[in-house]
C-alpha cells in the first residue's frame, strides 16, 4: 500500500523527465559562449531549445535515476530503458532493482507496476495541464511552458535553468546538454524531493517500432482508472 500512495511523485518525475529526451539535437560541440548572464546569450539559449526540441522526431537510451527525500534523508537508485517518439509517445521502463512500465500511447498513459500486478491508466488529454513532458513531447513551444536560463558551461556540458511559468509539480528543472543531447537531469519538486538523472547511449532519430508504444495489461492484472473504457 506504501508503495502505490507513493506512485503519483513517481509517475510526476517520470514524466518530467521525458520532457528532455524529446528535446535532443545532433549539433555538434559549439565554441564556449559568451558570459551566460548577458542577455544576449540568455536569448540564444532560448532559441537554441526550441531548435533543439523541433529537431528531434525519436530518441532512445538507457538511464540512472537516483531521487533524494530529505524528509526521510534517503537516496532510491533505478535505471532501465527510455524510448519517445514525438508527439505524445514514450516508454520509460525500469529494469533494476524493480521492474515497472509508463507507456504513453499518445491517448493513454499507463503505469503498470510488474511486482503488485497493477496497472493505472489515465487520458494524456486530462494530463496535459499539470504533466509538462506530455506538452513538450508534443508540438508546444518550451519559452511558453517554462522561463529559461543559462547557466554557462562546465567542461563541455551546457546547463540551463528551466522554471515552470504555471504551477505544476516541479519547483525547478535543471538540464545539462553535451553537443546538444542531453546527458543529465536534476528535478526539484514542491515537496523538496530532487530526482537526478542521467543518459547513456542516446540514439537520436532511428525508427521505433509503433509496438513500443502500446501495452495491454496481463491477464490477472488490477487496473485503476477509466481511461481503459474510452480508446
Amino acid at each position: 500500500m506504501h508503495k502505490v500512495g507513493r506512485c503519483p511523485r513517481r509517475f510526476a518525475g517520470v514524466m518530467a523527465a521525458a520532457v528532455f529526451v524529446g528535446c535532443a539535437s545532433s549539433a555538434g560541440h559549439a565554441a564556449p559562449p559568451p558570459p551566460a548572464g548577458s542577455s544576449a546569450v540568455q536569448a540564444a539559449a532560448t532559441q537554441k531549445l526550441v531548435r533543439v526540441l523541433a529537431a528531434v522526431h525519436t530518441f532512445k537510451a538507457r538511464f540512472t535515476q537516483v531521487v533524494h527525500d530529505p524528509a526521510l534523508d534517503t537516496a532510491r537508485r533505478r535505471s532501465g530503458r527510455v524510448w519517445i517518439a514525438r508527439p505524445g509517445k514514450f516508454a520509460w521502463i525500469y529494469e533494476a532493482p524493480s521492474p515497472e512500465r509508463i507507456v504513453a500511447d499518445g491517448r493513454r498513459i499507463w503505469v503498470y507496476d510488474e511486482e503488485l500486478e497493477q496497472a493505472t491508466v489515465r487520458p494524456e488529454r486530462a494530463e496535459l495541464g499539470r504533466r509538462p513532458s506530455l506538452l513538450l513531447a508534443g508540438d508546444s513551444h518550451v519559452s511558453r511552458l517554462y522561463r529559461i536560463t543559462y547557466e554557462g558551461r562546465i567542461g563541455r556540458t551546457d546547463w540551463y535553468v528551466l522554471r515552470p511559468r504555471r504551477p505544476g509539480p516541479f519547483k525547478r528543472i535543471t538540464l545539462g546538454l553535451r553537443g546538444g543531447i542531453p546527458v543529465a537531469m536534476r528535478l526539484r519538486d514542491r515537496l523538496g524531493e530532487r530526482t537526478d538523472l542521467r543518459f547513456h547511449r542516446v540514439v537520436l532519430n532511428a525508427p521505433i517500432p509503433a509496438t513500443r508504444f502500446r501495452f495491454r495489461p496481463p491477464p490477472g492484472t488490477a487496473v485503476l482508472g477509466g481511461a481503459r473504457t474510452h480508446p
